[in-house]
């Protein structure tokens, strides 16, 4: 491949040379003829990023919603093994949906 370059340079050095020249030229009317917005790019602010303490925090959070879906978790098991719902049983199992969308919405807060 490498000699064949060698070869084609040696044997058409002017059309190498008008090539380099005409694309010289083609370059020149890029610059000279399009129109480029001279404002700068907007650039995006950095978020902070959180310490180690808000770190470790975020880690116990997770733990203890872990730790509270676990525990709905079993309140719900229990309830729906029953046969039949009394009106109480309705209202804790309504109540740990409840929760468990909370926590849902929480964790899905942080992520962002």
């Amino acid at each position: 491949m490498a000699s064949r370059i060698r070869d084609f340079v040696r044997e058409k050095p002017k059309l190498i040379f008008k090539f380099m020249v005409g694309f010289i030229i083609f370059s020149i009317l890029l610059t000279t003829t399009l129109e480029l917005s001279r404002e700068p790019a907007e650039r995006k602010r950095p978020q902070p990023r959180p310490g180690i303490s808000q770190g470790f925090s975020g880690v116990t959070g997770g733990i203890t919603s872990l730790m509270d879906v676990m525990q709905l978790k079993k309140e719900i098991a229990s309830l729906l093994e029953k046969d039949t719902l009394s009106h109480t049983d309705s209202l804790k199992l309504l109540e740990a949906f409840e929760r468990l969308e909370k926590i849902n919405k929480q964790l899905n807060r942080l992520k962002k």
